[in-house]
C-alpha cells in the first residue's frame, strides 16, 4: 500500500507525544512493507527524505519526509464562520497540494486535522481534496475526548455520502462518544490503539530488532526468558532442565520462547553440544530456531563469542520468566542482572542456600538439587510438571508482570500492524475498489468554507 501522513509539523520533537504516535506509526507501516510518506510543514526544522535521516536516525527502509506542507500562522478557530479571508489562500494551496499528490495513494492518515480548531484550516482542505480524488481512503485521527461542539464535526459534511472517511479513536470505551460527536454512525469510527512499542520506546539497538525480527515469539510469546550461560556450562546451569520446564509450559497451553545467550561456542566440541539439547528441545516439542535457540546460532554465528552487553540487555527486558535452577553457584550473577532489568518471576534452585540470599528471598524456589544436596525432592517428571504449573499461575496472578507481558504483546507494531492497520485498510481499499468498478461519481464541488455544511 501507498500511504500518506499528513501533518504540519515543524519538529519532531522526541518529547510531544503526538510526534512520537506519528513517528511509531510510520516506522511500523514502512517496517510491513508499506511505501509511506509523512508530510511535514514547509516550516520543518531538520533533515528529510534524501538525506535519508532526520538529525542522524535513519529513516526505515520506505519511508519518505516531505516537506511541502504550507505554513500559515495557526488559529484556535471554535467555528467554520470564525474563518478568515487570509485563510481562503491557504486552503486552496493545501488542496491543490493534496490533490497534486495523493492521487495514487491509497490510504490518507491525519492527526487531529479535523478535531482541533488549530487545525480547522488543514482538516477543510482535506474535505475539499477528497471530493476530487477518486482512490484515497481518509483516516482521521482524533487524539483527545471531543467534549465541545463544533460545527465541523459533522460526518455529513466531512464524508458527503462519499463513504470515503472514517474517524479514529485510540479506545473502544469513548467510540460511542466519539461517533456521537461527529453525529455519525458507529462503524463511521474506528478503533485504533496506540502503538507503543519496547522498541522505539527505549531506543533498542538495530541488531537487537534483528534478532525479534528474526525470533519474534521474544515479543508475543506468553513465557519468555534469556538464560545467560557459557557454553562449557551449560550441563551445571541445567538448562536442560530449563528446556523442559519449558516443553510443559507449552504444553500446559502457553506459547513459549527460551533463548539460551551462550558465550564461547567457537569450537566443533562446543557446537556438537549445542546440538545435543536442540534435540532434547525438539523430542520434547519444542521447535528449535521458533520456540528455542542458542544465540551463537543466531545471524550465522557472527555471536558465536556471545552478545554484546547491550543486546543481551535488551532483550532480558522482554522475558517474564526466569528459570535458573543452577547445579552451583558462588553468587551467581544472573539473577540480580534479570531482576534488575525485566519484571520477570523468578524461579530458583531451594536447594542451594544461597540463592534466596542473593535475590533476597524473592521468586519462587524448588528443590532441583544441588552440589551438596543431590537430591530432588519428587521425580524430575512430576518437578517439572509442578515448577510449569506454579509459574503459569504466577505469570497470570501477578499483575506487574501480567501486565507488563499484555503491553509488550498486544501494542507493539507487529501485533498493532496485523490486527488494526492491515485488516482495517485492506478493507477500505477493497470497497473502493468496488466503488471505483461501479463507477460511481462523487460531488466534486469544492467547498472553501461552511457553504455545505448541514445545521446541527
Amino acid at each position: 500500500m501507498k500511504i500518506a501522513i499528513l501533518t504540519n509539523f515543524q519538529d519532531l520533537k522526541a518529547g510531544y507525544s503526538l510526534t512520537g504516535i506519528v513517528k511509531d506509526q510510520a516506522e511500523m507501516l514502512a517496517k510491513h512493507g508499506n511505501e509511506v510518506i509523512l508530510y511535514v510543514s514547509e516550516a520543518f526544522r531538520g533533515d528529510t527524505a534524501p538525506k535519508g535521516s532526520y538529525k542522524g536516525e535513519v529513516l526505515p527502509k520506505g519511508m519518505e519526509i516531505r516537506k511541502t506542507m504550507p505554513h500559515t500562522p495557526l488559529t484556535d478557530y471554535q467555528t467554520m464562520t470564525a474563518l478568515k479571508d487570509k485563510d481562503r489562500p491557504v486552503i486552496g494551496r493545501i488542496r491543490s497540494l493534496l490533490v497534486a499528490e495523493m492521487a495514487d495513494v491509497d490510504i490518507v492518515i491525519t492527526h487531529d486535522f479535523l478535531h482541533t480548531g488549530w487545525n480547522l484550516i488543514y482538516g477543510i482542505a482535506c474535505v475539499d481534496a477528497a471530493k476530487l480524488l477518486d482512490k484515497p481512503r481518509w483516516f482521521h485521527w482524533v487524539h483527545s475526548i471531543p467534549t465541545q461542539n463544533r460545527d465541523w464535526w459533522n460526518m455529513k459534511w466531512i464524508d458527503g455520502g462519499q463513504k470515503k472517511h472514517k474517524m479514529v479513536y485510540p479506545n473502544k470505551a469513548d467510540q460511542p462518544r466519539c461517533a456521537r460527536a461527529y453525529r455519525c454512525e458507529l462503524d463511521e469510527v474506528v478503533v485504533f490503539p496506540h502503538i507503543k512499542d519496547i522498541r522505539t520506546f527505549c531506543d533498542f539497538d538495530d541488531m537487537t530488532k534483528k534478532f525479534i525480527d528474526s525470533c519474534p515469539a521474544v515479543m508475543q510469546a506468553d513465557a519468555v526468558e534469556i538464560m545467560p550461560a557459557s557454553s562449557d556450562r551449560l550441563q551445571w546451569k541445567r538448562v536442560r532442565e530449563v528446556i523442559l520446564i519449558f516443553a510443559e509450559l507449552k504444553r500446559q497451553g502457553l506459547s513459549v520462547f527460551l533463548a539460551v545467550a551462550n558465550q564461547w561456542a567457537n569450537t566443533a566440541k562446543r557446537q556438537a553440544d549445542l546440538e545435543q539439547f536442540e534435540k532434547i528441545a525438539q523430542r520434547n516439542g519444542l521447535e528449535v530456531g521458533k520456540e528455542f535457540i542458542f544465540t551463537s546460532r543466531w545471524d550465522n554465528g557472527a555471536y558465536s563469542a556471545g552478545l554484546p552487553k547491550r543486546i543481551l540487555r535488551e532483550l532480558l527486558m522482554l522475558q517474564n520468566l526466569f528459570i535458573f535452577p543452577t547445579h552451583h553457584e558462588s553468587f551467581g550473577l544472573c539473577p540480580p542482572e534479570a531482576m534488575l532489568v525485566s519484571n520477570c518471576l523468578m524461579v530458583l534452585n531451594g536447594s542451594l542456600k544461597m540463592q534466596p540470599e542473593v535475590a533476597g528471598g524473592h521468586g519462587l524456589y524448588f528443590d532441583f538439587g544441588s552440589y551438596d544436596n543431590p537430591q530432588t525432592s519428587v521425580p524430575e517428571d512430576a518437578l517439572f510438571k509442578k515448577v510449569a504449573i506454579a509459574a503459569a499461575a504466577r505469570l497470570k496472578e501477578e499483575h506487574a508482570i501480567a501486565g507488563k507481558t499484555f503491553m509488550r504483546q498486544k501494542y507493539n507494531m507487529d501485533s498493532m500492524y496485523k490486527n488494526y492497520y492491515e485488516p482495517i485498510f485492506t478493507e477500505a481499499m477493497n470497497v473502493a475498489q468496488k466503488d471505483n468498478s461501479e463507477v460511481v461519481q462523487w460531488d466534486r464541488r469544492p467547498a472553501l468554507c461552511n457553504a455545505d455544511l448541514p445545521s446541527s
